[in-house]
């Protein structure tokens, strides 16, 4: 069925579905003890329907995001493209529009997109040597494999990254990784040609360099010994039917190698026991659902733990009055409850302000001026005291030359349930403003 569906074909799940239907029948004849029946001339009980066998393919998804207000949407556009030779996607484009006016135009819209070349796309025809890594592709190809070799990163119409995956040419290890390489650039590219097969060699970019040679494998596929680009080799030990790993040795091929052990306990949640080189370790403990509850030292003193406790958290969007102020003398003046759109005529020179006054629930706020300056604050409801963000107005976030702006202001309200602006965000209210 893997190999169906990874040509591209999917008449596979329709047959498993029929031959089901077959087999439930029978079943039932067989345990009801009715003899077996031709249903041939049963039209009248049997309906026939025709059901289409083809691929279904994702050209397109388009992904919308709204602020608390539904507004400021940003939109992300992903096309598909598929090549001939399977039907995995081979090109994944991803446009990213922000609606926002304040953001400017050539960082409001981004285009990232991802080009993937599979086995099936290189021809392996008349590849015949044994040691070079277009053999290796080969082998995936006579096994009707198909898995990603390269993959390269564009922004902008730019390549910023790129990976490629040569595979072993051992017959007992078809698609297992031999070397994997990374592009290294300098800047980003403006061109780029994906790996190909020519005169039965495989042609990729100068820019990869190695990153990671896979020397070694087990007979259950897990890597055994691998070293980094120019790095020493480090050598992995399994137990358990050759399933879980036991010991890392670090520089395994020089003096100054280093071991890490590690000892399981049974259930086989995770590891029990990590024993570091200096042969001090830490000991792991496990809930009856196999989630890890605490690390402890060899002392047994509790290094961290976890609690998987549940809570009900509020998400209701608690209600909270914006009051602005005009200073006054050496205090400030309420002047009006401001509403979303509202205007307010200032006096020249005077500085404003902004107070919440938000219910007990609520354990911080975050005030935020023209989406960028923000104050936090934490809150104690002590006989229905305001908030006051501030102790000069606006602060010099929106003054200008001095005075208090005149112009469009935005002010953000943010209301946790927990101090420092954490826990769940309970309340949220967006008011435009325009102060002359």
């Amino acid at each position: 069925v893997v190999q169906a569906v990874g040509y591209g074909t999917s008449f596979i799940p329709q047959v498993g579905w029929i031959v089901s239907l077959i087999i439930g029948l029978v079943d039932k004849s067989i345990s009801l003890g009715e003899p077996y029946r031709d249903l041939t001339n049963y039209t009248d009980v049997i309906q026939t329907y025709n059901q289409p066998i083809a691929n279904y393919k994702a050209f397109k998804t388009i992904t919308t995001n709204y602020d608390s207000n539904g507004n400021m949407p940003i939109q992300n556009t992903t096309t598909y493209g598929y090549g001939t030779t399977h039907s995995e996607p081979t090109s994944i484009t991803s446009v990213i529009k922000n609606s926002d006016t304040t953001i400017p135009a050539s960082i409001a819209e981004e285009k990232v997109e991802s080009l993937v070349k599979y086995s099936r796309e290189y021809n392996t025809t008349g590849v015949t040597s044994s040691v070079n890594e277009s053999y290796a592709l080969k082998l995936l190809n006579d096994r009707r494999y198909n898995v990603p070799v390269e993959i390269i990163t564009k922004k902008n119409n730019l390549v910023v990254s790129g990976n490629y995956r040569q595979f072993s040419p051992n017959l007992t290890e078809v698609g297992l990784d031999y070397i994997t390489y990374g592009l290294e650039l300098i800047a980003p590219l403006s061109t780029f040609t994906l790996s190909s097969i020519v005169s039965g060699a495989v042609s990729k970019s100068t820019s990869y360099v190695p990153l990671v040679n896979y020397n070694t494998y087990n007979a259950k596929g897990l890597v055994t010994s691998f070293n980094k680009y120019k790095a020493p080799t480090t050598q992995v030990n399994y137990g358990y039917n050759q399933l879980l790993p036991t010991s890392i040795v670090m520089a395994s091929n020089a003096s100054t190698a280093k071991t890490i052990n590690y000892e399981y306990d049974s259930p086989l949640f995770g590891i029990q026991k990590t024993i570091i080189p200096d042969g001090t370790y830490t000991t792991s403990e496990y809930d009856n659902l196999g989630r890890l509850k605490a690390v402890k030292d060899l002392n047994g003193n509790l290094i961290r733990s976890y609690n998987y406790n549940f809570i009900s958290k509020i998400f209701a969007n608690v209600s909270s009055d914006v009051i602005l102020q005009e200073k006054s003398g050496a205090s400030f003046i309420d002047k009006k409850t401001l509403l979303d759109n509202d205007t307010y005529q200032s006096t020249t020179g005077s500085f404003l302000n902004i107070k919440v006054n938000p219910p007990s629930v609520v354990k911080s706020i975050v005030v935020s001026f023209d989406n960028k300056y923000v104050y936090t604050t934490n809150y104690t409801n002590n006989a229905n005291s305001f908030v006051v963000f501030g102790t000069t107005g606006f602060e010099p976030s929106v003054l200008v030359n001095g005075s208090q702006k005149i112009g469009t202001c935005k002010v953000k309200v943010q209301l946790y349930s927990d101090t420092d602006g954490r826990g769940d965000l309970i309340g949220t209210k967006n008011i435009n403003f325009s102060i002359y």
